[in-house]
């Protein structure tokens, strides 16, 4: 019993710090500067790794997406870890194609917005 009182009395008690509500003039000036921001971004690349799953198997793979503003087009591939291609999706304007390399389909439509 006094090693268990020991034990915590050499342990010291953190509180979790309650959440701090952000006034809405600051949310105001920060989606500003967030839409000021957006307008000088005319292309991004970016890269991931995620995990394909359905009820019978798990896939893992990596995506790398490449996008610009104006035209607005998009690459996006979705590669399987041991390197060959699962899907490539190609946006261009408005229409839209996914290759489903895994399945051996394609895909064709249009969005619903204009870039």
């Amino acid at each position: 019993m006094a090693c268990l009182v020991m034990v915590f009395s050499c342990a010291p008690i953190k509180t979790r710090q309650g959440a701090v509500r952000i006034p809405e003039k600051k949310i105001r000036e920060l989606s500003a500067q967030l839409d000021f921001q957006s307008r000088g971004v005319k292309s991004f690349i970016t890269t991931g790794r995620m995990v394909i799953s359905n009820t019978t198997q798990r896939i893992p793979a990596t995506f790398l997406c490449v996008a610009t503003r104006e035209p607005f087009r998009l690459k996006a591939e979705v590669i399987h870890t041991w390197g060959f291609p699962l899907v490539n999706i190609l946006v261009n304007g408005e229409h839209v194609t996914i290759d489903d390399l895994y399945h051996k389909r394609r895909y064709h439509g249009q969005l619903g917005i204009h870039g």
